[in-house]
């Protein structure tokens, strides 16, 4: 997190750029750099936010950390599980994303090219079978 926002703050510096118009993308890690440089960052495009809402995450997904943090918490269960999601409260991206000051930026998660009515029909806006810019 701490070399997102450190990435941030250089990218700012680089001559010939405007500073005002440091975009960050990706999922949660996007929302807490937002979060955590809130005035440096103009715009957040979070496309899925990983890393946020953890106990949620723990108790629908089967896959990656999640699984993991699943079968740590069914070890040392039931002591433990509200001790840890508080740990990992301070590493929620939608806390951080509280602070944010960036606009948002839109994004489809969906590779389904009916999943969003198209804005425009010219063959110029067409990519990969949707339409749209």
């Amino acid at each position: 997190m701490t070399d997102r926002v450190r990435a941030v703050d250089a990218v700012a510096e680089l001559p010939g750029l405007d500073s005002g118009q440091v975009v960050v993308a990706r999922g949660g890690l996007a929302l807490v750099v937002a979060g955590l440089a809130p005035g440096r960052v103009a715009a957040a495009r979070v496309d899925l936010p990983f890393l946020c809402h953890f106990r949620h995450a723990a108790r629908f997904s089967g896959e990656g950390p999640y699984l993991k943090l699943t079968r740590y918490l069914r070890r040392h269960s039931p002591h433990r599980v509200e001790t840890t999601f508080a740990t990992l409260d301070y590493f929620d991206g939608a806390h951080f994303a509280r602070r944010a000051t960036a606009r948002p930026c839109s994004a489809s998660a969906s590779q389904t090219p009916d999943a969003h009515p198209p804005r425009s029909t010219s063959p110029s806006t067409t990519t990969r079978g949707r339409t749209g810019p």
